[in-house]
Formats: structure tokens, C-alpha cells, sequence
């Protein structure tokens, strides 16, 4: 394994911990969101 493709797969992994937790925090205000517009409708 060469060292550019070591890198590059450590980058990918890096970024894709970003995304996974940005969309967990996206999904999580998603649920708050869905939450409240089921109180909103139950009024």
C-alpha cells in the first residue's frame, strides 16, 4: 500500500465522520421538528 493512498483513505475516513455526525445532529433536529408540528397539529 502506497503512502498516497494511505493518506487519501485517512482523509476519506476523517470526512466521513464529519458527515455522519452532522447528519446525526441533522436527523436529531429533524425528530425535534417533527415533534413539534405534532403538538402544533394537535391543537
Amino acid at each position: 500500500m502506497s503512502l498516497s493512498i494511505l493518506l487519501v483513505s485517512l482523509h476519506f475516513t476523517r470526512e466521513l465522520g464529519h458527515f455522519t455526525r452532522g447528519f446525526r445532529h441533522f436527523t436529531r433536529e429533524l425528530g425535534h421538528f417533527t415533534r413539534e408540528l405534532g403538538h402544533f397539529t394537535r391543537e
